[in-house]
């Protein structure tokens, strides 16, 4: 998670959203408190932890809205890819 957290508030910072080491930090332990089986509660604690202006806010969630689809792709991409892998190493029952 912490790799995933650094990505998102370097795109934070490349769309104009200040964060600082500090609010990176709680936002770690912000996630980790939370977990990340519920989209909207992560969202609500790195909402919380990494936005400090409130003209920020629709910035934010677009760009945590990207993030995470991103995130969704590249491992759907990697368990389709690992999937043909397997298939491909396993021997093929006869049946």
């Amino acid at each position: 998670m912490e790799a995933q957290l650094v990505q998102l508030a370097r795109l934070l910072r490349q769309n104009g959203i200040g964060v600082a080491a500090g609010e990176l930090a709680d936002a770690l332990e912000a996630s980790a408190l939370v977990g990340v089986a519920d989209r909207a509660d992560l969202a609500a604690a790195l909402r919380a932890t990494l936005v400090k202006r409130t003209a920020d806010l629709a910035t934010f969630d677009r760009l945590l809205d990207a993030h995470l689809a991103g995130r969704a792709r590249l491992e759907a991409a990697a368990g389709r890819a690992l999937d043909a892998a397997l298939g491909a190493a396993l021997p093929v029952d006869p049946g």
